[in-house]
């Protein structure tokens, strides 16, 4: 079984201790950045464990699973820095869904719609997915809208093991921490056929990923 670390022994570990330990476990102990704190305890209830440097968090504990305990706005520049001290990002989890990985704004959480096709935003250019008819009824967009899904879930796994996809060469990939599943928006659901418009559809109650 993993040894679970709480990584930051600050005010967001103290007032969510408690998700913590109920996503995680109980933790061996705590690495925390600030030496000041370096082999003292971190006290909760009846419970007490030590704080240690990360390096030796990483011998003594060997099989250790990583858990970030900062506030969000601080996870992507510690997670950055973990990986640059060579902790493997696959060691690296969050209290809340989200994953360090390839990807952008936009992918998984936005769908243009338009008479060239169903595509994930401007990007990639000239490549539309699931565009065979070009003509979109409210009886055949569900399975144009499943073929995309399959496009989508096909195209986050290969960002996660590093191979080519559609969206190699977009200046907005880039590495950094994705939320996870969300609702999908829809956009630029006009000119389907001719001057029709389709009814606009603001909030997608699935989910896509």
């Amino acid at each position: 079984m993993a040894s679970t670390i709480f990584y930051g022994a600050g005010d967001n570990a103290t007032t969510n201790l408690s998700r913590f330990i109920e996503k995680a476990g109980e933790p061996v102990c705590f690495v925390d950045a600030d030496i000041r704190k370096h082999y003292t305890s971190f006290n909760y209830g009846e419970g007490r464990v030590d704080i240690l440097p990360l390096n030796v968090t990483v011998e003594k504990f060997p099989d250790y699973e990583l858990w970030l305990t900062q506030i969000p706005e601080s996870l992507l520049k510690i997670t950055e820095y973990l990986i640059e001290q060579g902790i493997p990002k696959e060691r690296i989890h969050y209290l809340e869904e989200v994953e360090y990985r390839l990807g952008c704004r936009n992918l998984g959480k936005l769908i243009v719609i338009n008479y060239y096709g169903i595509r994930p935003c401007c990007y990639p250019k000239g490549k539309f997915v699931c565009s065979d008819d070009k003509v979109f009824t409210p009886q055949n967009l569900p399975v144009y809208l499943e073929k995309f899904k399959q496009w989508l879930n096909n195209t986050l796994q290969k960002l996660r093991e590093g191979d080519p996809t559609d969206c190699d060469g977009c200046s907005e990939l880039k590495e950094a921490l994705i939320n996870g599943p969300q609702k999908v928006i829809f956009c630029e659901l006009r000119r389907i056929r001719h001057s029709n418009t389709l009814k606009m559809v603001d909030d997608v109650p699935f989910c896509l990923v």
